[in-house]
């Protein structure tokens, strides 16, 4: 449960809303929804607290434990567009996740034989993590 908290923080911090991986927005009004406005707002304590809100007719515990997981997917897919340009971080900050979401890149592209565009985003990742130490 904590682990959904800190990421609908972190998702709220920067004014982001979980996406489906098709890249729409999640329907407020879905139990998924209300699974995520309730962490927003700090509802639930516990996974009981959760299930009990949204399974108030008690389907049992693995249509929750499965909607937990997916909207853990949900939130981890839209972190991956947190955006560090348009924010009061300093140069270095912005530096640091860039590198990180190019060296995730690289890695993506060489696990699919891509090797000379991984090769290309390399070296700009080296110029750029030389620049920032």
């Amino acid at each position: 449960m904590q682990d959904l908290k800190e990421l609908v923080y972190i998702l709220n911090q920067y004014q982001l809303k979980p996406l489906h991986s098709n890249g729409q927005r999640l329907d407020m009004d879905s139990r998924m929804g209300k699974f995520y406005e309730g962490l927003e707002k700090n509802l639930f304590d516990t996974d009981e607290d959760a299930e009990k809100y949204l399974f108030p007719e008690g389907r049992g515990s693995s249509n929750y434990r499965k909607l937990k997981s997916e909207l853990r997917d949900r939130l981890i897919y839209t972190v991956s567009f947190f955006n560090a340009r348009g924010t009061d971080f300093t140069d270095y900050q912005k530096a640091y996740y860039d590198c990180h979401k190019l060296w995730l890149v690289v890695k993506i592209l060489t696990g699919q034989n891509a090797n000379t565009a991984a090769m290309n985003l390399a070296s700009k990742l080296i110029k750029q993590t030389e620049r920032f130490e």
